[in-house]
């Protein structure tokens, strides 16, 4: 969708998110779409907000969990599958 309009892949972004505030993905494909736009400080902060909504997969919760309890092991088998 980015490569044909930057506009249109905001569109798109910004409709998603209105339906899922904590889409990850949706926040990045604003950031880039923001960047093409050259509008940088918006894109900071949509990308500040994937990152975010990221934080609250399970996934990395259970990861975080595991590297505070120095299960390293764990922590990079769980953050391998998700990455």
């Amino acid at each position: 969708l980015l490569e044909h309009s930057a506009v249109e892949a905001e569109a798109e972004a910004r409709a998603i998110l209105h339906g899922d505030p904590d889409n990850a993905a949706a926040f990045r494909l604003l950031g880039k779409a923001l960047r093409a736009q050259g509008q940088p400080g918006p894109a900071e902060e949509a990308e500040l907000n994937a990152v975010l909504a990221t934080r609250r997969l399970p996934e990395i919760e259970a990861a975080i969990r595991a590297i505070a309890e120095r299960r390293l092991d764990e922590a990079e088998a769980i953050l391998r599958g998700v990455l």
